[in-house]
């Protein structure tokens, strides 16, 4: 065992390292659902700040020192009390707000939320090619100096 750790050292320090970076620096989620379309999309991976709001103790949730506060409209992520699932979210209101949904309108503090118009999503992919077309370098160069024409 004092072998393996001697040669490894370097490496398990590493590891080490990381686990730290990861629980007290910043992390990165990657996004299980489409619930924050269309600012963020399924599979997409975000980086966090972990010491926007407060420094915790490496490796810990106990909070060592108060950084500040999340602001109405910031991308939070965080764990839920129900599951312990990592979940993103955009807040829409602070403590003391009083919020309420009437007829499909959300209200904060009596005033209702406005949105702007939802804009159609088009995820990128990969352009499709018909058979018979040349392979390779020069497969999809149509100027007029290429070689192949």
């Amino acid at each position: 065992m004092t072998r393996f750790l001697r040669q490894n050292t370097p490496f398990l320090i590493l590891l080490l390292c990381l686990g730290i970076f990861r629980t007290a620096i910043a992390d990165w989620n990657t996004i299980p659902s489409g619930s924050m379309r269309p600012t963020i999309l399924e599979g997409d991976v975000v980086l966090v700040n972990r010491i926007a709001y407060d420094l915790k103790l490496p490796l810990t949730d106990i909070a060592l020192t108060k950084l500040g506060e999340p602001k109405r409209g910031e991308v939070i992520t965080f764990t839920s009390p129900a599951d312990g699932a990592r979940l993103i979210k955009r807040l829409v209101a602070l403590p003391g707000d009083v919020v309420e949904m009437q007829d499909e309108v959300l209200f904060i503090n009596g005033t209702a939320a406005e949105y702007a118009s939802p804009k159609k999503i088009e995820e990128p992919t990969a352009p499709q090619r018909a058979s018979g077309l040349r392979s390779g370098p020069q497969a999809g160069n149509t100027r007029s100096s290429s070689c192949l024409n």
